[in-house]
């Protein structure tokens, strides 16, 4: 526990700033230039509390809100004060009490989960306004202004109505995935925070900490477990009439989908870790899902992998 004299300390101050600093850049970075950046502002702060213990990463978030507050607004400033409580402070802790990565990222996964339903609350209650009706309405004012736009540039009204109606489907699909949505992108968030801390604190030599590899994930085959009891709840709630049934099927299989598909790109990138360049294991799947549509390969390989246990005989050999 870090005494007051400690705290006092000016080589601890002066991590303090740094650490607010470097927060804040982020938060800028993540406000003007590349907007996910916002989900890695714990990580000098994660830093700092297992450097310099729990009142020093009090101060940093504290700091950080404060000049969240000063060059923003009350909102803004209330979002980043929770998201860095919630999570700076429960990462670090289970750093220093040497938790297993995947504990320590389902744990801050769930914590980025209350920070969310926190958030739309208390955003939702200043505002007088539904969060989701919001979003939707949003989203909807996008479409029209668009298909406006296609207007005005000589498309028939028949092909516009096409379109409405395919841009309408998908907004409808996105609202019923948001669960499901959240929860994937709250695992690939913390951890990403988890790595970029635990590299950071290997690097500063202030913590030896093995920092997880994409390729040492593995779906175990109690999966299939869990795959059927969800399948025989998710039909038992169909038979009692249940309302919100398709609902609920189409983000379970938006979740375990997500599964397998990192599972089948862990699979290739362990193939290809000792031949092929990290930046070109990186770049590869983001082609061949995003340009080139081979999502459903991917999860096929993941599922292959999770049943054959490919990587475990190849480590046997």
């Amino acid at each position: 526990m870090l005494t007051i004299e400690e705290f006092k300390d000016s080589e601890n101050i002066k991590d303090i700033f740094i650490a607010i600093g470097a927060s804040f850049l982020i938060l800028l970075i993540s406000l003007t230039i590349i907007p996910f950046f916002i989900m890695l502002i714990p990580c000098p702060l994660i830093v700092l509390t297992v450097k310099r213990g729990y009142l020093s990463g009090l101060a940093g978030i504290i700091g950080t809100s404060i000049l969240s507050l000063i060059g923003f607004d009350i909102q803004l400033a209330f979002i980043v004060f929770t998201y860095l409580m919630l999570i700076s402070l429960i990462m670090a802790y289970m750093i220093n009490n040497n938790y297993k990565p995947s504990q320590i990222i389902i744990i801050s996964a769930i914590g980025i989960l209350i920070f969310v339903v926190l958030n739309t609350v208390f955003i939702g209650s200043l505002n007088d306004m539904d969060i989701v009706t919001n979003m939707e309405n949003t989203l909807t004012n996008v479409i029209d202004s668009e298909l406006d736009t296609l207007a005005k540039s000589g498309i028939s009204t028949e092909n516009i109505d096409e379109l409405f109606g395919s841009l309408k489907k998908g907004l409808d699909l996105f609202i019923i995935l948001t669960p499901s949505i959240l929860t994937v992108f709250s695992f690939i968030f913390m951890a990403l925070n988890y790595i970029c801390s635990t590299a950071a604190l290997k690097k500063l030599g202030i913590k030896s900490i093995k920092v997880p590899k994409l390729y040492e994930f593995e779906v175990p085959r109690t999966a299939i477990i869990g795959i059927a009891v969800t399948a025989v709840a998710v039909f038992i709630l169909k038979l009692l009439g249940f309302k919100f049934y398709n609902e609920l099927m189409l983000n379970a299989y938006f979740l375990f989908t997500t599964l397998f598909l990192v599972n089948g790109i862990a699979f290739v990138d362990f193939n290809l870790r000792k031949r092929v360049n990290l930046i070109i294991r990186i770049i590869m799947p983001i082609l061949l899902i995003g340009i080139l549509n081979l999502t459903l390969f991917y999860v096929f390989l993941g599922v292959l992998d999770m049943i054959f246990r490919f990587r475990h005989r190849a480590k046997q050999v």
